[in-house]
């Protein structure tokens, strides 16, 4: 998953101090960078870099240090694109098992944690597709079952004060229910009983067939 997927540095360093006027500081670092997964704890691609800045104060050298290290750099661009092949490789690998996960997240009506697995499977990876479908089936079970403890909700307000007071409590519940949920047509036909009691809300009063 991107939010998953981390670089992460890890950096030691020693100052050499060049005597003035005006005094300046040499900055020697080894800056060690990771890509990894923070869920599977595994790590993609490492790389080591020995960098050297100059600056008129500490903070100013570390940054010079820093900056030597860029797209251009042959090293940094092999450390990325050891990561990206071995990220594909990954989910290549074990995307069906992935979206197993997804399913019995999503069996457990655990959708959020069914979504977040499912949208894990990169672009480039040649289960991106599988997994875009999965998404949106998952993605429909959660706002249907969503919709349905709305719904619910809102006939038990309803069922429980018939008038405007119970109108207004189950109004609140039915327009939060998402249009594409399964249950839809049923709030609506609900919601136009509740509207006959709620005139601050009667513009917003819906025709069913």
């Amino acid at each position: 998953d991107r939010r998953q997927r981390q670089m992460c540095i890890r950096d030691s360093y020693y100052k050499d101090v060049v005597p003035g006027p005006p005094k300046g500081f040499v900055m020697h670092t080894q800056l060690t960078l990771y890509v990894g997964d923070l869920i599977n704890q595994s790590v993609y691609s490492t790389c080591s870099f020995e960098l050297r800045g100059v600056g008129a104060s500490e903070q100013r050298a570390y940054i010079n240090a820093l900056s030597t290290l860029n797209a251009r750099n042959r090293e940094f661009a092999q450390f990325v694109e050891s990561a990206k092949d071995k990220i594909v490789s990954y989910y290549d690998k074990n995307y069906p098992a992935i979206l197993a996960k997804a399913d019995r997240a999503a069996s457990m009506r655990n959708y959020e944690e069914a979504l977040m697995y499912a949208t894990s499977v990169p672009e480039c990876s040649k289960g991106f597709g599988d997994a875009v479908e999965k998404t949106l089936t998952i993605y429909q079970m959660y706002i249907d079952y969503e919709g349905q403890m709305l719904l619910t909700a809102a006939q038990g307000a309803w069922a429980a004060d018939p008038d405007r007071k119970g109108a207004v409590a189950a109004y609140g519940y039915l327009r939060q229910i998402d249009p594409a949920a399964s249950c839809f047509g049923e709030a609506q036909k609900l919601m136009n009983d509740c509207l006959l009691y709620t005139s601050d809300a009667a513009d917003d009063r819906i025709s069913v067939d």
